[in-house]
């Protein structure tokens, strides 16, 4: 782990936001490569369950931040500041017009999905 034991001195590991955006990222890599095959999913939730770690941001701010840690990494995080966060998410399909719609791997859809804003994050 950068940084040792202060959260505040180098990030220990990936920011949650980003660990979510990399779920997406997946999902949408699964849409592609499932997109008119015979089977198909439907994905109601997803559970993620991460260990994380909280620490004030470096910046001038200070915000609290929480950061995914690996899983039995050889990091010197103690048991006692790790926490074990535990997100459902239910993915969906946002259509043009702003509809929203189940999320199945694999199920052609009649309409692109909506442009990415604001750079994709």
């Amino acid at each position: 782990m950068a940084g040792g034991d202060d959260p505040g001195i180098d990030d220990p590991g990936i920011p949650v936001a980003d660990a979510i955006e990399l779920l997406r990222d997946e999902l949408e890599a699964a849409l592609d490569q499932g997109a008119g095959r015979p089977v198909q999913f439907g994905i109601p939730d997803v559970t993620l369950t991460v260990s994380v770690v909280a620490g004030r941001s470096k910046d001038a701010v200070g915000k609290i931040r929480w950061w995914v840690i690996e899983a039995g990494g050889s990091g010197t995080w103690s048991h006692e500041v790790a926490q074990t966060l535990v997100l459902t998410l239910h993915p969906q399909r946002v259509r043009p017009d702003g509809t929203r719609v189940p999320l199945d791997v694999g199920a052609e859809d009649t309409e692109p999905p909506a442009p990415r804003s604001g750079g994709g994050r």
